[in-house]
């Protein structure tokens, strides 16, 4: 995942890319409620829409559906047993490539970092090998602190901010409902991101003559 901070308040270029991925995940939703109905669960998008209330509809909408009709008895298993990617209705999702998304944002003068890092068992020197790709593209933080990052995957993502010359970033992964454990700015355990983080952030960024 990449996260962009500062952004500004023209957002063309980025809002012509949402737009596109938008309305490939609606479309996507209407697919994969009729592989549902396929699999005989009687389900309708109007009930997804309504489960939404006007947020921007996905798979955890889905989920509570199938929750409230009783086919699961929580999200965790409608994933498992339909919407995650060994699920039976399972589609997946059209998205930016990493150096697109990093570009875009970059061209916006945003901070674009890259978020939790550690949460994919990845091949040795994998990860480099993909901060290598991104900087010439304007990767310029790494998300160090996060809710499931151990404090040895935090030490990691400090060595490697080190060694590419990048900024650190930190948070909560704050998802409102879908992530009831985790509230705005407050993670799991003891999770704390100093503040100097976003002292250094913008310091970064001032040496770099970007607004703050």
């Amino acid at each position: 995942h990449v996260l962009g901070l500062w952004l500004p308040r023209d957002l063309a270029p980025l809002q012509d890319r949402l737009q596109y991925l938008r309305r490939k995940r609606s479309e996507r939703n209407v697919r994969i409620v009729e592989k549902l109905q396929g699999l005989g669960v009687e389900i309708e998008l109007d009930e997804v829409l309504h489960e939404a209330r006007g947020e921007s509809v996905g798979r955890p909408h889905i989920a509570a559906v199938l929750v409230r009709k009783g086919y699961v008895k929580d999200v965790s298993e409608a994933f498992k047993e339909y919407l995650g990617y060994y699920g039976r209705a399972y589609l997946p999702k059209e998205v930016l490539q990493p150096e697109e998304a990093v570009e875009v944002l970059s061209s916006l003068g945003a901070t674009v970092c890259l978020a939790h890092p550690m949460l994919q068992k990845l091949p040795e020197g994998w990860l480099e090998a993909f901060i290598e790709r991104l900087l010439p593209c304007g990767l310029t933080a790494i998300e160090a602190y996060h809710s499931e990052h151990s404090e040895a995957a935090s030490r990691r993502c400090l060595e490697l901010a080190r060694h590419y010359g990048l900024g650190v970033s930190g948070g909560s992964d704050y998802h409102g409902t879908n992530k009831p454990r985790i509230r705005l700015g407050k993670g799991y355990g003891s999770l704390r991101v100093p503040y100097s983080v976003l002292e250094e952030l913008r310091e970064m960024r001032a040496r770099r003559g970007l607004s703050c």
